[in-house]
């Protein structure tokens, strides 16, 4: 998103900039979709369902669901045309602007996918556990914790900062209009995010008893009944995990290899239950076509959406093109 990130105390633009680490981490950097018309083979060559509007091809092990592409702009595209503008900008008021890394050729969706869903199998186990991976060469948390310090040492780099986006705003109004329903909230995208109910389906809740059976020669004292809660509060404390706004990088994110031998242990038995009890395809499947569903009934409200969302990224590209 385009936001110019520009608390008023220092308390809170460092609350509010872990906040935004954390997110970009949880939520990914990538792409949600480029509008193009999807494939009916998966990369295995195996038949894959193709969502109502033709876009989206299914393939759960990137969790991919038919209102991916109405989400948001290809967010590492807007990060990109941001880091142009700014950097042309910020030049003119003495200022040097390094932008937020992308990610190595290939890696965007390593631990998110394109529509910011975390990715959780036996491989992403085995290398941070239930931490949130950090790609290496690609760690927001020190861009981060680099502004912050920006801030603290330059004011006037703050200053700058913020004149720069508001131009930015000013001369391109299809992006203001896109962040500032970004910013107020978007009721489709409260619907979009609503319409993924595959958690409710009756089949994923029974199966979740029979990955719960699966997990209890683990001997976990607070094992949950549903997967997505795991961990649960004892093994979090156990692992040092803490989601809070300001937890440390090591108690959200971590790079691969670098938690416990435990975490990662228990981490691949349960991805490994998920799929052998059946719950992770079930879930897949029917969130799938909850989605599937919604993409059908409100095609109107979705392809003005996606129309808008085109145009925000053509703006993008024209930026890049013009300012780097």
């Amino acid at each position: 998103l385009f936001i110019s990130g520009q608390p008023h105390r220092k308390e809170d633009e460092m609350k509010y900039l872990r906040i935004i680490a954390a997110l970009i981490l949880v939520c990914g950097l990538a792409s949600c979709g480029s509008g193009e018309k999807a494939s009916s083979t998966a990369p295995n060559d195996k038949v894959a369902k193709v969502s109502a509007d033709g876009l989206t091809r299914s393939d759960m092990s990137k969790w991919r669901l038919p209102t991916d592409p109405y989400r948001e702009a290809d967010t590492i595209l807007i990060s990109r045309a941001r880091t142009a503008y700014f950097r042309y900008c910020m030049k003119s008021k003495g200022y040097t602007y390094q932008g937020r890394p992308e990610p190595p050729e290939g890696q965007a969706e390593r631990y998110v996918n394109s529509a910011g869903r975390r990715l959780f199998d036996e491989k992403i186990a085995s290398e941070v556990g239930y931490h949130v991976g950090i790609v290496p060469g690609w760690n927001v948390y020190q861009y981060s914790h680099d502004t912050i310090e920006k801030y603290k040492t330059d004011p006037g780099y703050r200053d700058a900062k913020n004149s720069c986006f508001n131009k930015l705003m000013d001369q391109y109004p299809v992006l203001k209009s896109y962040e500032e329903k970004s910013e107020t909230g978007n009721a489709l995208l409260a619907s979009i995010g609503g319409a993924e109910q595959g958690l409710g389906d009756p089949k994923v809740k029974k199966l979740a008893a029979t990955w719960k059976q699966c997990m209890k020669p683990l001997g976990l004292s607070d094992l949950p009944d549903n997967p997505m809660l795991m961990p649960g509060p004892q093994l979090s404390q156990k692992i040092g995990l803490n989601s809070g706004a300001d937890a440390p990088q090591s108690a959200i994110a971590a790079s691969p290899g670098t938690v416990s031998e435990y975490e990662r242990k228990i981490a691949v038995a349960d991805a490994k239950c998920r799929i052998s009890s059946g719950w992770q395809q079930a879930y897949y499947d029917a969130d799938w076509n909850s989605a599937d569903a919604y993409v059908k009934k409100n095609q109107k409200e979705l392809s003005a959406r996606l129309g808008q969302i085109k145009q925000v990224e053509a703006t993008c590209r024209e930026i890049v093109k013009k300012y780097s």
